[in-house]
């Protein structure tokens, strides 16, 4: 049996979609047990498509130099597949039992309080591999480290931020900057 090989790769600055970075996914019907992020691609960047693009063609040739399978598995999925929201992008995962090295945009190690969520900027280092399961044929992106760019939304942060022509509480702000501190305008 000959010797699997990997293609080595890092992605230009994409936005995080699912992140499973300081624990596996488990727990859940479809959980895997495995460290992961679903990143989104923009449709119209063909550059950074094209890094993920070469290296699942290199590792497949490698796998298999007489040519691909007919039905060889992608990693990388059309977000118009997933919802209309999606629409304009390419959802690609990278996989892990073990845990990746997570580092902020100066290269240092990050904190542990600090997660990534959907939204975050970020750049995923990992390798195309082919694989075999059975039936299965396919290339798979394996992870190996997340650099967190920029810092979109924290949980703690505002949840579900403004909608245009909803519900305004009736209390202002200019409102609630007259208020008393002292409780006198609670009516109980």
């Amino acid at each position: 049996m000959k010797k699997r090989t990997y293609t080595r790769l890092t992605t230009n600055q994409v936005t995080a979609s699912y992140s499973y970075l300081r624990e596996p996914d488990s727990g859940r019907e479809f959980s895997d047990d495995k460290y992961k992020v679903t990143i989104l691609i923009d449709k119209a960047d063909e550059d950074g498509l094209a890094i993920i693009r070469n290296a699942c063609a290199k590792a497949a040739a490698d796998e298999w130099p007489e040519g691909a399978p007919a039905n060889m598995r992608s990693p990388v999925r059309d977000g118009a597949e997933k919802s209309a929201e999606l629409a304009d992008y390419f959802l690609v995962t990278f996989k892990s039992k073990q845990q990746p090295k997570l580092f902020d945009a100066t290269g240092a190690a990050l904190d542990a309080d600090i997660n990534i969520f959907s939204g975050d900027k970020i750049r995923v280092a990992g390798a195309a591999g082919a694989y075999v399961a059975g039936a299965n044929k396919g290339v798979t992106l394996y992870l190996n480290g997340v650099q967190l760019i920029e810092k979109r939304q924290d949980a703690e942060d505002d949840l579900f931020g403004a909608v245009d022509g909803g519900f305004v509480n009736p209390t202002s702000a200019s409102e609630a900057a007259e208020a008393p501190v002292d409780g006198s305008n609670f009516n109980f």
